[in-house]
């Protein structure tokens, strides 16, 4: 045991020694901060300013009704967030069309305007219009063009059937509607917080697994391929020196993920104040109670345990690095399915897709914690998800240590399947 305590003690202190380890433990979540408030910068920075020819062949003058609800902002709606247009109307009566096309694509072409949008004669009869401008791939712009045509398009319409359009707008005003969870024991907050609640829990056991669980194999190919491990198994079993391995270096990873649930915390009590300060105001932190996190860790642990452990046996297959990127595939397919699941598990987290995961080793690293997250989940059925973890864990550093008993020390190319279950009955 005391040699196994050696080797998690070496693994633990060269993990968190590295710069990078450092960098991302401390700064990690400054530069998720970062990119969030980097995001609310693009977002108040609207869309800029568009010059626009609006050509209008209708005959009830639908051309200035857009102009006017492209340049009226929508209720509550800050003109820092949408574009603004510079418009001029063209009546195309009397003149030719093709010509009035070259010449607004000449316009185009020397950015005197940014495009042009052309209301045909039979708009208002479901013709479609048409814009053609360099932002064409602007899906903000596109909605508000769409949207200000089919606002003046029927006005139009109810005119035409002695219908006041204001009346009739003032009557279908959309209603806000808020959504809060209602499971005790979870966290509690509006639906879209929560929502980036579950996200982000799974995201960072996806990631830490991803970049911590290819350190590990790494490790065991680098250590086979420079003849060390022959050296250190002379002194102590192969399966103690790939527990070390996976304990030590998960070790350093479960720091990390412990630091970052610590800043976790604190963004979720003084978030609205610094959103406010970026311009995002009104905005609504989730309340988690601390026993969300204490499953999260536990839960991660119990992941990365298996997950190393399976990414360490690989590693001892593995004969080159090239062998290594094709090993990692079946690793990293299984975490990418699990992550996948998750999302099913955010949307319907009583779902017999998110309770069966949560029993399934590979996938319950990221299911439960989000399901205990989102909803109130018994310690029963808590307690035999965890154990199912654990049971498939050791079943893995099990047969794992078989194969990287034997894998360490064979060189030369990579094992076929038929020699894999050798060296698992043999060792």
């Amino acid at each position: 045991m005391s040699r196994t305590f050696a080797v998690i003690k070496r693994e633990f202190t060269e993990s968190v020694r590295t710069k990078m380890f450092i960098i991302m433990t401390l700064f990690g979540p400054l530069l998720m901060v970062g990119f969030v408030a980097l995001e609310v910068a693009m977002m108040r920075s609207g869309g800029g300013e568009k010059a626009l020819t609006i050509v209008d062949a209708t005959p009830a003058a639908v051309g200035s009704r857009v102009a006017q609800m492209l340049q009226a902002a929508s209720p509550g709606e800050k003109a820092s967030d949408r574009t603004t247009f510079k418009v001029d109307v063209v009546e195309l009566t009397g003149k030719d069309a093709a010509a009035v096309r070259n010449e607004l694509q000449g316009r185009i072409d020397r950015k005197e305007i940014d495009g042009y949008l052309w209301l045909p004669a039979g708009v208002l009869a479901s013709e479609p219009a048409m814009y053609v401008g360099r932002s064409a791939t602007n899906m903000g712009l596109v909605e508000q063009l769409r949207g200000s045509v089919q606002g003046a398009v029927q006005s139009v319409r109810l005119a035409d059937q002695g219908i006041d359009p204001r009346r009739l707008g003032e009557a279908l005003r959309p209603v806000s509607l808020e959504t809060r969870k209602a499971a005790s024991g979870a966290a509690q907050g509006s639906g879209t917080a929560l929502f980036f609640l579950g996200y982000t829990l799974g995201m960072v056991v996806y990631l830490v697994i991803i970049i911590f669980g290819m350190a590990v194999m790494r490790g065991v190919l680098e250590e086979k391929k420079d003849r060390i491990v022959e050296v250190v198994v002379s002194s102590i079993r192969a399966r103690q020196l790939m527990l070390g391995k996976v304990l030590g270096i998960g070790g350093a990873s479960l720091v990390q993920v412990a630091v970052w649930a610590g800043f976790a915390a604190l963004t979720l009590h003084y978030g609205p104040q610094v959103m406010a300060r970026l311009g995002a105001p009104g905005m609504t932190m989730p309340q988690v109670p601390g026993s969300v996190a204490g499953i999260f860790l536990l839960y991660f642990a119990g992941g990365f345990f298996l997950y190393a452990s399976l990414y360490a046996a690989l590693g001892a297959m593995a004969a080159s690095d090239q062998d290594m990127q094709q090993l990692q595939l079946p690793g990293t397919m299984i975490l990418l399915l699990s992550y996948m699941v998750m999302f099913r598990a955010m949307t319907d987290p009583e779902g017999q897709l998110a309770v069966i995961s949560s029993w399934v080793p590979f996938s319950s690293p990221m299911v439960m914690p989000i399901r205990s997250a989102l909803t109130a989940v018994s310690p029963l059925e808590m307690a035999g998800s965890f154990a199912t973890l654990i049971l498939g864990g050791l079943l893995i550093i099990w047969v794992g240590g078989k194969i990287y008993r034997v894998g360490i020390l064979a060189t030369g190319k990579k094992p076929s399947m038929a020699e894999l279950v050798r060296w698992v009955r043999a060792a």
